[in-house]
């Protein structure tokens, strides 16, 4: 949480990600979530493991996939976009003719537990500009990454986009929505893309005509386990709404 970040989770879930989108992988059962436990897992095997300073690779054997590094601090890093394969069981020697894939990814991005990984057909990559990053930690001392976002801002056509991947804070007690709804308010007021001499591009998250919202959000419902059980086996769905906290 406060020293180096792990990014061996990355390389991993980059690889699912591709192969599920893309089906190159005969073996399917091997990367199942639920059965797949990491530290078993050997990168050699099927991934290309990825170095944190990515703007750094050779493009020679590029699939055209866009990628930022994962240590950018700002959304200027955007600028150091560069190709990245995660290809299964591919020869890379020079010379060999590659696959296109029909899924690429866009950019990745890691703040301690939260990952955000944003995937295109590949015939909307060239209709992709403007793509931006900003990062916010609300956690302990509320700036710690433990808990916060990862938000990625981008055009598509002439549409803007942003996504955001929150971890909220967690709890149960009477009160503890309150805090979520804090951290909820500060990732608002602390995200920004700061687009420099470009007039008319999204400046915060409202500035967007399309806003995907996901992550560990933690909102629950306020309601005690067996009551939430019988209400459920009722199909009583409206009492259950009005207890839900979002």
């Amino acid at each position: 949480m406060i020293g180096t970040e792990d990014t061996r989770p990355v390389a991993i879930w980059e690889h699912i990600i591709h192969e599920t989108l893309n089906k190159k992988c005969s073996d399917k059962s091997k990367f199942k979530c639920r059965n797949f436990p990491p530290a078993r897992f050997n990168p050699s095997d099927c991934v290309f493991v990825m170095d944190n300073e990515l703007h750094n690779e050779s493009n020679n054997n590029s699939n055209g996939e866009l990628h930022l590094s994962h240590n950018a601090k700002s959304s200027n890093s955007a600028r150091h976009l560069q190709p990245l394969d995660l290809a299964c069981g591919v020869n890379n020697y020079s010379g060999v003719k590659r696959k296109r894939h029909q899924y690429i990814r866009v950019i990745s991005k890691q703040m301690v537990g939260v990952f955000l990984s944003v995937w295109v057909r590949r015939s909307l990559q060239k209709h992709i500009q403007n793509l931006r990053v900003s990062i916010v930690g609300v956690g302990t001392r509320g700036f710690i990454g433990n808990k916060g976002s990862i938000s990625v801002s981008m055009t598509i056509h002439e549409t803007h986009f942003c996504f955001v991947c929150c971890h909220l804070a967690s709890g149960e007690k009477n009160g503890d929505e309150l805090k979520r709804n804090t951290n909820v308010e500060e990732i608002h007021r602390r995200t920004g893309f700061n687009p420099i001499h470009m007039v008319g591009m999204p400046r915060r998250i409202h500035d967007h005509e399309r806003i995907i919202l996901l992550g560990d959000l933690n909102y629950r419902l306020n309601l005690s386990y067996e009551t939430t059980h019988e209400l459920i086996s009722k199909q009583d769905w409206d009492a259950l709404f009005k207890m839900d906290q979002n």
